[in-house]
């Protein structure tokens, strides 16, 4: 299946709709003013799904400086709701040793890892679970008034993951690209980015086309 994730508006508030295999299926939001506020997703008639809630005391204990010399430094920890106040998964940065890095999903039965990849005009998320990918972002390096879009590619086996990976790409967006701050018109921007880890080798250029 393909998830789309298309941001609508970016100024005094962060809306996002999201279509899957060309549906619209869900919308959502994160906050303008920070991205340790909630994150929403609700079904397309306004229901809530899921919300998002940063747990600040577990990114406290892992301000040590240099922590993940010898373990697992945990940042952009958010606990994850159901509409019902269940807590049903968590969102968190994970980094150990050096150079050693990605996001990590769990939800359910599910623990997913995510490894950020991008080389020049190319920026990927690559999604794996027991180390087998299943799933891979596209984000579109052409950016207009600050409205971000991304393209998630995911095996259709795991379909029930749609709305809850919805969720995150909100999250990542308010943590990596939200451009607070700034109220624009008629503003077109190019990214350009290479990342340096030790997880880069994840990265299959065939995938996709093998896959999709």
């Amino acid at each position: 299946m393909i998830i789309m994730v298309n941001q609508t508006k970016a100024n005094f508030s962060h809306e996002f709709t999201i279509f899957v295999d060309g549906r619209l299926s869900y919308k959502g939001t994160s906050s303008p003013i920070t991205s340790i506020n909630d994150n929403t997703l609700t079904d397309r008639s306004g229901m809530l799904l899921y919300e998002t809630y940063a747990d600040t005391a577990t990114s406290l204990m892992n301000l040590l400086p240099f922590k993940w010399l010898w373990s697992e430094k945990l940042s952009k920890v958010h606990v994850v709701l159901d509409g019902s106040r269940e807590i049903v998964g968590k969102f968190q940065f994970v980094k150990s040793g050096y150079l050693k890095m990605h996001y990590a999903i769990s939800y359910k039965d599910y623990n997913l890892k995510l490894y950020r990849y991008s080389y020049g005009s190319n920026i990927h998320l690559l999604l794996f679970h027991d180390d087998v990918q299943i799933g891979q972002y596209n984000k579109n390096n052409v950016v207009t008034n600050n409205l971000d879009m991304y393209t998630l590619y995911l095996l259709d086996k795991y379909l029930e993951l749609a709305p809850i990976l919805s969720l995150f790409t909100i999250y990542f967006d308010s943590y990596n690209y939200a451009r607070r701050g700034e109220y624009v018109a008629y503003k077109v921007e190019k990214n350009w980015e290479w990342t340096y880890h030790q997880d880069n080798d994840k990265y299959d250029p065939q995938w996709l086309q093998l896959h999709f």
